[in-house]
């Protein structure tokens, strides 16, 4: 599949781009952003190119988006007892491939860091 510029197919982008938020929500592929062109059937580039028209962040800003909501989300169950995930595992579980991401992406997308968020939250 030859990549068309955005500004000659911008209707083939937006369906796309629906597509991905759909996938990434539903199928939670945020945690393997490799699959998302594999399982919508296209290539990079028009994965790019709709990304960007989701986010102009870019595809790191976008898949890092959810990667923090799913890691507030397990952060807020340990914290309520509703887990059994430990902190220590919640960088994993929310996608992440190393500890050390995981608290810069986290500091950069809420200002705090994971144990000021969920201290902020139950006080």
């Amino acid at each position: 599949m030859t990549a068309i510029p955005i500004e000659e197919s911008p209707e083939l982008i937006r369906e796309l781009a629906v597509k991905i938020q759909q996938l990434v929500v539903e199928e939670k592929l945020f945690l393997q952003p490799e699959k998302l062109a594999q399982q919508l059937g296209t290539n990079r580039s028009y994965l790019s190119q709709a990304i960007n028209e989701l986010d102009p962040g870019g595809f790191r800003t976008f898949i890092h988006k959810y990667r923090i909501q799913a890691a507030k989300e397990l952060l807020w169950q340990i914290a309520t007892q509703e887990s059994d995930c430990t902190p220590q595992l919640v960088w994993q579980r929310a996608g992440f491939n190393s500890l050390k991401m995981y608290y810069r992406t986290f500091k950069a997308f809420t200002d705090l860091t994971h144990l000021f968020w969920v201290i902020e939250r139950t006080i």
